[in-house]
């Protein structure tokens, strides 16, 4: 899986380029002066969606609830070597 970058400029000129490869499995961060402000994912039926690395960690809670992005919301759970092994 690729992970492209772009500014809302280009987003608007080639909007359906980047949706091919979204479709295709690619992820797209869009962007605002260069500074991340959202996320587009390919469409994944819930019963084949990859868990983020995080949601691993949770146990018993996998596959009771999908952890996307980059949700940092157990980050004071970890330290910050345990965080750098998973991502």
């Amino acid at each position: 899986m690729t992970i492209m970058k772009a500014n809302i400029a280009d987003l608007k000129g080639h909007l359906s380029d980047y949706i091919q490869k979204v479709e295709k499995g690619e992820e797209l961060v869009v962007c605002r002066h260069n500074k991340p402000v959202a996320k587009i994912l390919p469409w994944i039926a819930r019963e084949n969606a990859p868990l983020h690395p995080r949601a691993k960690l949770l146990g018993s809670l996998t596959g009771e609830i999908c952890v996307t992005g980059e949700w940092d919301g157990v980050s004071s759970l970890f330290t910050e070597d345990e965080l750098d092994q998973i991502g």
